[in-house]
């Protein structure tokens, strides 16, 4: 659980019975800033059976908050509580370089792992199907 910019605490079990793609980013990030809105159309372009979270690694609230304050993302739902917490997070999916995606299906196991420029929205997409339930 993390506290999201837009204020109150998100934890991935309030998604779930959705897919979930989890992006690990920072302002300072020139790849994150590349990946992000393709990651964001995807998401918006896939529906409402799927959820973009985005773990802030920067170093402040006030540099993740720069920003998604400069950009107009509509699915993204970025989440900041501090450097620790955040750095806390990332340790638990064993997140040693950023940006790094993941995604995760409706019942919570984790289906892809690595570079956001390498998730497909055609594999987002299988997820949603009732078939995947």
């Amino acid at each position: 659980s993390l506290p999201s910019l837009s204020g109150g605490p998100v934890s991935l079990v309030d998604y779930h019975g959705k897919v979930v793609v989890l992006d690990f980013w920072a302002s300072w990030c020139v790849p994150c800033r590349l990946s992000m809105p393709s990651l964001e159309a995807m998401v918006e372009d896939s529906g409402d059976g799927v959820v973009l979270l985005g773990i802030s690694l920067d170093r402040t609230e006030a540099g993740a908050r720069a920003y998604i304050d400069s950009k107009d993302f509509g699915a993204l739902i970025p989440l900041y509580g501090s450097l620790g917490q955040a750095r806390a997070v990332a340790g638990l999916y064993a997140v040693r370089g950023i940006p790094r995606t993941f995604l995760i299906d409706r019942k919570g196991i984790v289906r892809f792992s690595g570079h956001p420029n390498l998730l497909t929205r055609d594999f987002v997409e299988s997820f949603l199907s009732p078939s995947q339930g």
